[in-house]
């Protein structure tokens, strides 16, 4: 994650709290049956055949697996809730979905070399090379881009597809988290202690793969909450809410609206490169 110059002292604290904290109330918070499962969860009866393929950081600082259940398990909730998507479990396959993952992120339009994590350049590397560096152009005008269906390494496109017709599945999610803000004074607070001018920020990178093509769609999602908005989830969720509790919300909010836009835009796009099959 990148640091907040500004705040650094209490960002590094909260955060570091946060995450300790949040693992726990994961595992408090949420059936066996979902942490059983290390890619998604359940079934969902409507919609496409889908699965959660990796969510992952693979910015500055890698974070542990463990802190990935919560926001794995709001990604299940709102596939569950989806029309458009029908969630499946799989059998585990972890190192052929992180590579997947960082082939989606290398070949897409939020790829940035700074702000990644060193297996990422490594693999950033072999696909492109040590010395390739795309200028400021190029990556102004990908980002204008950014939405538009590309697709995967032949190789892993091909990997995939394998494991997806065993699996029957025909669509993958895969999530970076790219940034996370954390501003607070107190691990535990209340609504009528709460000072103004604090703050939570999650930045996600969200990669929606057609198995059966290997193209991807990819989207980018900026949550924030100002201490008003906060006020009013701890207000709703109860006066002592521990902050991990809070971002667990946060994220919750987030990945419903992550969620939608694949299957209202994602999906449309994905079809229509695919011929409409």
């Amino acid at each position: 994650m990148r640091g907040d110059t500004g705040k650094g002292f209490f960002s590094s604290v909260v955060l570091f709290a946060s995450v300790c904290l949040l693992v726990l109330c994961g595992m408090a918070y949420r059936p066996a049956a979902v942490l059983a499962a290390p890619f998604g969860g359940g079934f969902s009866s409507a919609g496409v055949a889908s699965a959660i393929g990796e969510v992952a950081c693979h910015g500055e600082d890698e974070l542990e697996d463990q802190f990935m259940i919560g926001l794995r398990d709001a990604y299940a909730d709102a596939f569950n809730g989806s029309e458009k998507f029908s969630l499946h479990s799989l059998a585990p396959n972890p190192e052929l979905m992180a590579t997947v993952h960082r082939d989606a992120i290398v070949h897409g339009h939020y790829y940035n070399r700074g702000r990644s994590n060193a297996k990422l350049i490594r693999y950033a590397n072999d696909v492109f090379g040590k010395n390739y560096r795309p200028t400021d152009e190029e990556y102004k005008a990908m980002l204008k881009k950014a939405g538009t269906p590309y697709k995967l390494s032949p190789q892993v496109a091909y990997d995939l597809k394998q494991y997806a017709n065993e699996e029957g599945i025909r669509y993958f999610l895969f999530c970076n988290i790219s940034h996370i803000e954390v501003w607070l004074k107190n691990i535990l607070f209340s609504d009528n202690k709460f000072e103004s001018g604090k703050s939570m920020a999650v930045e996600l990178e969200y990669y929606l793969v057609d198995a059966n093509t290997g193209y991807v769609y990819d989207g980018f999602s900026r949550e924030s909450k100002t201490a008003n908005m906060i006020n009013a989830i701890i207000v709703k969720g109860g006066k002592n809410m521990p902050s991990n509790v809070l971002f667990q919300r946060v994220m919750e909010e987030q990945v419903k609206d992550v969620v939608k836009k694949m299957g209202n835009d994602g999906l449309s796009k994905l079809k229509k490169v695919a011929g409409g099959v």
